[in-house]
């Protein structure tokens, strides 16, 4: 979609058996993505940069008792930690944990004065998460063990990462959990990242979401973090499908520049209004950086084409 943080996106999928323990499979996807986010800002309306780029590339083999190995282009262990952490429908309009941040991820902020000039500064400067999506990759993932499953990966650089994925059910809680280190030396101008969170959801439609992590600066360097919170509610308002209403709250410190502090604030609804279309909405009630000492505070001037509402300078 033009505009948005997704992509188009074509692909081939096999998968067979092998015997009843063991499957094979593979899938071969490519993306293309008109006027990306990240590149829009309010002095450039559009991208030039549009091109077909692989996006998965992997063969697999998952044996029923000791796990699925992956070898290709696929998900780092951080991918989808944050993105598919929470448990309620709200997530939907919130890119997982954020304040509809990657659809507005290159606009600029606005200097916090009289002249109100336009800083040099983005948006996704400030706020994202560490998930670091696809790498080339020899990638393991433990059977499912009492909701616990253990994963693994050593990239194509040299730089590994693990994690513990949790899903399990209690009366009527539905849990999850997620943690992950990613030691990213050999890629990476900070030493890696780690990060925890868990999403609760009660059978009435209530959920509650969380989640704190740390890049692990280089010597000499300040490590920086980010966090997230969301509150839910899931319904099924109309026939077509669930519809998720939350309040998300995330920010960081010390990203991008020292002494910064980050933090975005939204209202948001997911819901399905036809088989095969859903529409997110999100109401940004205040997104601010404050950067370290001497240097101009900075508020949004306008928030992006998925968004209601705004504020900041006027």
């Amino acid at each position: 979609m033009d505009g948005d943080a997704g992509s188009t996106r074509f692909g081939l999928r096999a998968s067979g058996k092998v015997n009843e323990s063991v499957s094979v499979g593979a899938r071969l996807e490519a993306e293309l993505q008109s006027n990306d986010p990240a590149t829009i800002n309010q002095t450039n309306e559009s991208d030039s940069l549009r091109s077909f780029k692989e996006r998965l590339a992997f063969v697999y083999i998952d044996h029923k008792q000791f796990g699925k190995l992956t070898l290709g282009q696929a998900s780092a262990v951080s991918d989808g930690m944050s993105d598919g952490l929470d448990l309620g429908y709200a997530a939907g309009a919130f890119d997982g944990v954020e304040t509809g941040r990657r659809n507005v991820n290159g606009l600029l902020f606005r200097e916090d004065n009289t002249g109100a000039a336009l800083s040099s500064r983005t948006i996704g400067n400030f706020f994202g998460t560490y998930d670091r999506g696809r790498q080339d990759q020899i990638n393991y993932v433990t059977p499912n063990v009492n909701g616990f499953r253990l994963e693994a990966g050593l990239y194509d650089a040299g730089d590994w990462g693990a994690g513990v994925l949790y899903d399990n059910k209690f009366g009527a809680f539905k849990v999850r959990g997620r943690a992950f280190f990613e030691s990213l030396t050999n890629s990476s101008t900070s030493e890696g990242a780690w990060q925890l969170g868990a999403s609760v959801m009660h059978d009435s439609g209530i959920s509650v979401t969380g989640l704190y992590g740390q890049s692990l600066a280089v010597d000499g360097a300040e490590e920086d973090a980010r966090w997230a919170a969301t509150v839910g509610y899931t319904a099924n308002m109309n026939t077509l499908g669930p519809t998720g209403i939350g309040v998300n709250v995330s920010g960081s410190q010390d990203r991008t520049v020292v002494g910064s502090e980050a933090i975005a604030v939204g209202l948001g609804v997911n819901l399905v209004c036809l088989p095969a279309l859903r529409v997110a909405m999100v109401g940004f009630l205040g997104e601010f950086a404050i950067l370290g000492s001497g240097e101009t505070p900075l508020v949004p001037r306008a928030i992006g084409s998925d968004a209601w509402g705004g504020s900041g300078a006027p």
